[in-house]
């Protein structure tokens, strides 16, 4: 794989940080060496655009910071810098996992959204109790195959509005008239609907009264 040869690799200090005084001039500079590169899997596309990443895992990487606050002590002898306080900072630059792309001439690094199961959002539909239809809202994080289904309380599919169909990431809307997949009125009562992703789904309830 291309993409591994050409990739520099990371510096063999991975962070350091700045002490300054009180006047913002820098009095030391201290390097740390924690993260190591775990595991390199290489060949895939992430984005689809035609080009290979290689995903590289890192381990040890520092989520907080202990930043540290000095005084310059006159007193002593001889005088220096004397730490007053230290807090802790969460590290945001960190990162587990870095992706590099290979464009055909360099490497790039690219940054990498991670998307759980709770960015997929299946909203109430409304209005709830409804009465002849109702609307279902939902959105979505990445573009997703999903399927938008209606079932009974005892999980029986009544209606599919939505089936294997890609939509791209925002908040998209479905209606439901209240009938089967035949066309023919449902009576009233409690009814399911549920957005299938993958593997994964989310459920909620609503009421058709007549």
């Amino acid at each position: 794989m291309g993409v591994v040869g050409e990739f520099p690799g990371d510096a063999t200090f991975f962070h350091e940080f700045d002490i300054y005084d009180s006047l913002g001039t820098v009095t030391d500079t201290v390097s740390r060496e924690n993260p190591f590169l775990a595991k390199v899997f290489a060949g895939c596309d992430l984005d689809n655009n035609g080009k290979k990443e290689a995903v590289m895992a890192y381990q040890s990487v520092a989520d907080s910071i202990t930043r540290t606050y000095y005084f310059w002590d006159a007193t002593a002898v001889p005088q220096r810098y004397v730490a007053s306080d230290t807090v802790k900072i969460p590290n945001s630059p960190s990162r587990n996992i870095k992706v590099v792309e290979w464009t055909g001439a360099v490497s790039v690094d690219k940054p990498l959204q991670f998307v759980s199961p709770e960015d997929y959002v299946l909203e109430q539909n409304y209005p709830n109790p409804f009465n002849p239809s109702t609307t279902i809202r939902f959105s979505l994080p990445v573009n997703k195959n999903i399927f938008l289904t209606v079932y009974d309380m005892v999980g029986r599919e009544v209606k599919k509005l939505i089936g294997d169909e890609v939509y791209t990431p925002g908040v998209h809307s479905a209606e439901w008239d209240g009938t089967d997949n035949f066309g023919r009125p449902v009576a009233s009562g409690n009814y399911a609907y549920t957005i299938k992703f993958c593997n994964f789904t989310k459920s909620a309830k609503m009421i058709l009264l007549k």
